[in-house]
């Protein structure tokens, strides 16, 4: 597991999780998320099922790539960080270190099956890949062990040794150094060629009563898409009506060329509370054991002397 030291030091590196993202190479990440995760004070990320799993598991993952090797490692946290002294802008944190050989391991867990190639191949996704090369780069090591669970039909276990390539890394160091002397240096922020993560924006702390002006040109570019939208919507409502009337009372429509059937099918019934604030007031304690209160934020048009 990663301290709070460590995480507070990312925010001045580039990290092997951030390189992917800033070369993109990442489906789950953008250039401007990692800008944004390193200019703005940022609130606590709200974790998932999947990555909550990926933590836990991580030590079972490690200790069976190192039976499987015959390593011996060390994985306490203070020894798991890596500063690269040649370019010190890059920084790793591993998931064990190997004490009876030069290397360390790096344990993944995922349901992404195709992603992944044979045990003993060097077919692993883009991003690992490079996210294994920045981690060379840092560590000094010539490889890095790499053991992954993929929940599909059970778990599947997979390890990989993925060898240093210099090439690769020499691009690495190019791409990063130039990319943060651009954008976070400047404190520009790097094209949005990309959507952004959804959580991106709501993690920001905000300045309480900072305002800035937008761009009249953004603003109407905005209002337009928005308008397109509208206008694509009705367009498909209208076309998806006369779709149904075609169909009329029979009990589906066959879709051209393909082997499917458009038809209206009952979906589960969805529970939802009547009165929330009634069961808090009556019976807290159940309330407070079974209804779980999540803070949000909802982008939107307000006027500014609103609440």
């Amino acid at each position: 597991m990663i301290t709070p030291e460590q995480l507070k030091l990312r925010k001045n590196h580039i990290g092997s999780s951030d390189i992917a993202a800033i070369m993109g190479l990442n489906p789950y990440a953008t250039a401007y998320d990692i800008w944004c995760n390193k200019i703005y004070n940022q609130n606590e990320q709200i974790t998932s099922d999947a990555i909550d799993t990926g933590n836990a598991l991580e030590p079972a993952i490690v200790a069976w790539t190192a039976k499987r090797y015959g390593l011996e490692y060390d994985n306490t946290p203070e020894k798991l960080q890596f500063i690269c002294e040649k370019h010190p802008l890059f920084l790793t944190h591993i998931d064990a270190l190997v004490t009876n050989a030069p290397t360390a391991i790096e344990a993944k867990y995922t349901s992404l099956t195709d992603e992944w190639g044979d045990s003993g191949t060097d077919h692993i996704p883009e991003r690992v890949y490079n996210q294994i090369q920045l981690q060379l780069l840092c560590g000094g090591w010539d490889y890095i062990v790499v053991g992954v669970w993929i929940a599909y039909i059970g778990i599947d276990k997979r390890y990989f040794i993925i060898s240093r390539n210099q090439e690769r890394i020499g691009k690495i160091v190019k791409i990063g150094e130039s990319w943060w002397e651009k954008y976070i240096i400047t404190k520009t922020p790097p094209p949005i060629e990309a959507l952004p993560m959804p959580e991106t924006f709501n993690r920001i702390k905000r300045i309480e009563g900072e305002i800035v002006d937008i761009p009249r040109v953004l603003w109407t570019s905005l209002k337009l898409a928005r308008l397109q939208t509208k206008q694509a919507k009705e367009i498909e409502n209208k076309v998806l009506a006369e779709v149904k009337a075609h169909i009329g009372n029979a009990e589906a429509g066959r879709i051209p060329d393909s082997d499917k059937l458009y038809y209206p099918r009952k979906t589960k019934p969805s529970v939802k509370l009547k009165n929330p604030e009634l069961l808090k007031t009556i019976y807290p304690n159940i309330y407070a054991e079974f209804i779980k209160e999540e803070a949000g934020s909802r982008w939107g048009e307000y006027n500014e002397t609103n609440d």
